[in-house]
Order: C-alpha cells, then sequence, then structure tokens
C-alpha cells in the first residue's frame, strides 16, 4: 500500500479533520492559561454544552446549523457569567483557588447534563446539507469531514490574524510575559481577561457542536476531551498558540492512524507516550512561551 492509496488517503483525512477539532478545543485552553493563568478544568464541560445544544436544536425542529450558532452564543454567556461571577473574585487568591472553582464549574455542568438529559449519549444525524461523499485523490470520503477541516482551518487561521493584527491581540500577546507592562499602556486588563475566557470556551463550544453528529456527545464526554485537550497544549508549549495548532493536528492524526492500523487500544497509550518523550526532552513543551511555567 503506498500513501495515494484509497486505503492511506480515508484515515489521513480522517486525522486531520479530528487534528483541527483538537486544535480549536486547545487554542483556547492555551490562551486562557497563557493570558489569565486559570487551568480551565471545565473546559471539556464547555465542549460537552455545545454538542447538548445542537442536540436539543435539532430534536426541537430547529436544524443543525440553528443549534451551532446557539451553542456558541449560549456558551459564550456561561463564561462571561463565570469569569465575572466566579473568576474574578479569585484572582488574589492564587491558582489552586481558581483551581477548585473550575473543578466545581466542570462537575456542575456534568451534574446538569445528567439532569436534563440522562446518562445515555446522544447524537445528531449529519445535516442534509453536508451529507453525501466526493472523491479526494482517488478515495470516496464525506463532504461533512471536510467541511469541518475547512471551518476549523478559517477559525485558526481568524485568530492567528487577531493575535498579530489586532490591539487586542497585541495586548494578549504581550501579556504572556509582562501583565503589567500592558496594563501601564492603558489597556483594560478585565475586560480582556473576559473576552479571552468568553471566547476560548465558545470556540471549545463550536468544535463539541460539530463534532456530535460524528462522535456523539455524552456526560462522560467532557473528561475525556479534557484530557486529550491537555496533552495537545502541554505537548505544543503552555502559552502557545502556535504550539496548540502543530500539536493538534500532529496528535490527532497519530491518534486516528494508530487507531486504525495497529490497535484502538494502543492510540490513547501512544499519545501518553509522545507527552513523557516531549517533557523528558523539552519540558516546556514543543513552542512553550519562556516564564510561564516558572512563574
Amino acid at each position: 500500500m503506498t500513501p495515494t492509496t484509497p486505503l492511506f488517503i480515508t484515515p489521513l483525512l480522517d486525522g486531520l479533520s479530528w487534528g483541527i477539532m483538537l486544535v480549536l478545543i486547545a487554542m483556547g485552553l492555551t490562551l486562557i492559561f497563557g493570558f489569565l493563568e486559570v487551568v480551565n478544568f471545565a473546559h471539556g464541560g464547555y465542549y460537552m454544552i455545545g454538542g447538548y445544544v445542537v442536540f436539543a436544536s435539532v430534536t426541537a425542529g430547529y436544524g443543525f446549523l440553528v443549534g451551532v450558532v446557539a451553542a456558541i452564543l449560549v456558551v459564550a454567556i456561561l463564561g462571561v457569567l463565570t469569569e465575572r461571577l466566579l473568576l474574578k473574585p479569585s484572582y488574589d487568591f492564587g491558582p489552586v483557588t481558581q483551581l477548585l472553582i473550575m473543578v466545581g464549574v466542570a462537575l456542575g455542568i456534568e451534574g446538569a447534563v445528567i439532569l436534563v438529559w440522562g446518562e445515555q449519549a446522544k447524537g445528531v444525524p449529519i445535516p442534509e446539507l453536508f451529507a453525501g461523499s466526493v472523491s479526494v485523490l482517488g478515495s470516496t470520503y464525506p463532504i461533512y469531514r471536510l467541511v469541518l477541516m475547512v471551518v476549523g482551518t478559517v477559525i485558526i487561521v481568524g485568530v492567528w490574524i487577531f493575535l498579530e493584527r489586532s490591539r487586542m491581540g497585541l495586548v494578549i500577546r504581550a501579556s504572556l510575559t509582562d501583565k503589567e507592562m500592558a496594563r501601564a499602556f492603558g489597556n483594560n486588563i478585565p475586560a480582556i481577561y473576559t473576552f479571552v475566557f468568553a471566547s476560548g470556551v465558545a470556540i471549545a463550544a463550536l468544535a463539541g457542536a460539530l463534532m456530535t453528529p460524528i462522535r456523539g456527545i455524552g456526560p462522560e464526554t467532557g473528561a475525556s476531551i479534557l484530557l486529550q485537550a491537555f496533552i495537545v497544549v502541554v505537548v505544543g508549549g503552555l502559552g502557545s498558540y502556535r504550539g496548540s495548532v502543530v500539536a493538534g493536528i500532529g496528535l490527532g492524526m497519530l491518534d486516528i492512524l494508530v487507531a486504525r492500523y495497529i490497535s484502538f487500544r494502543l492510540s490513547g497509550i501512544t499519545i501518553i507516550a509522545v507527552l513523557l518523550v516531549v517533557l523528558i526532552i523539552q519540558p516546556r513543551g514543543l513552542f512553550g512561551v519562556k516564564g510561564v511555567m516558572e512563574e
């Protein structure tokens, strides 16, 4: 079998689509940690809410696309409330307090979804607009997965342009190394805190909404997604947006290829092995921001 055969192209594209979704999840996590210095243990829960909102929208007859938009808006509002009401009063009490708060939020989200939707996993069909398949390099491939790649890539590039070109993006990047200097230039850091947190969890919710037709959603989804997102962030480098992109795509493709060609059970072990090797060779991760780990 050569790299151009259909049997190779399909898992390669599957890995790429999943890797791009991992990037969407991990980018918010790494920006929240890099800027707010908060380990968001509820990040997987916000991903999960995105999936459940889509399920509720489809079940109620409003459709998939309405559900995706609603997922982004609902989780963005929840993100604003979480940062303003729970995290903001805790910034003077240190990371342990913030960690406990976010663990509490994660448990609250899990309990809420079980109360509303039960313990059984849910799913939605692929929307008719994106149903069907097309030929890609001699392989028949689902249109919906190609849509995921395009949407994910547009968001990844859009966030990168925002960080590189906008004034707020410059403040966010500058604050990764010196928050006091960023404040000295008259920037409203508390408002940016809220924006970064709400945007980060909203992007995770978007990924959850988009992945629900493929992987479904359940009360345990948040914990498993959180673990994978943390591995991506640590391998890529805490506080590094570029690291999240490289690690997310790389680990996503590795996960699918190992599961497809070796063993489904070995895919998770392989990802952990990569994490350990990277930490031994480069403790800050592949593109870790100098000083983030020490602060």
